[in-house]
């Protein structure tokens, strides 16, 4: 399957998910950078919806500035109610091994970044320096490694995931998890 039909499954996977919890939602206009699905939660809210996918359990972004890997997300000035929805199909059709996580964005990218900043700190096993590169990934399961701490993410969103009421009203982001936070 293409990363298209991931992300198009993933769209859908959540708008499900959120029309079977009474939203209105819809899909954005195809191609918009900044969200992917426009919603008004039971209690009025609405919101537009940042709707990330795997087929897998690692999500993989390609920033466009080093440490603003969103599309339209300000680091300086994070809007407390942009929310992503990250969907994880973990290489199985949609269904009882698919895992969603309703994170803040600005929880997210600050993950991301301390995971790239992390990365970049450390050299590779030949001792030489890392390259700098836009792709950013996150992997749910696997061990955090004394060079990559990229791994393990399951556990640290643990309070994210199927977190839907975050998008009821207003969220705020949470801090890093301890286990990342010294990192």
């Amino acid at each position: 399957m293409s990363s298209l039909h991931v992300g198009n499954a993933g769209e859908h996977y959540a708008m499900a998910c959120l029309l079977a919890r009474g939203f209105h939602v819809g899909l954005a206009d195809r191609g918009n950078p900044h969200f992917d699905l426009l919603m008004r939660a039971p209690d009025g809210t609405f919101r537009a919806v940042r709707v990330k996918t795997t087929s897998g359990d690692d999500f993989k972004w390609t920033a466009k500035d080093e440490w603003e890997p969103l599309p339209g997300f300000n680091s300086a000035s994070p809007d407390p109610l942009d929310m992503t929805i990250l969907v994880a199909f973990n290489g199985k059709p949609p269904g009882a091994a698919t895992e969603v996580y309703v994170i803040p964005t600005a929880r997210l990218v600050a993950d991301i970044n301390r995971v790239q900043r992390h990365y970049y700190q450390h050299k590779n096993l030949d001792g030489s320096d890392r390259t700098r590169t836009k792709m950013r990934i996150v992997r749910l399961g696997g061990t955090v490694r004394p060079g990559n701490i990229a791994y393990g993410f399951k556990e640290d969103w643990r309070e994210f995931r199927d977190a839907w009421h975050l998008l009821e009203g207003g969220a705020s982001a949470s801090a890093p998890s301890a286990r990342h936070a010294a990192e």
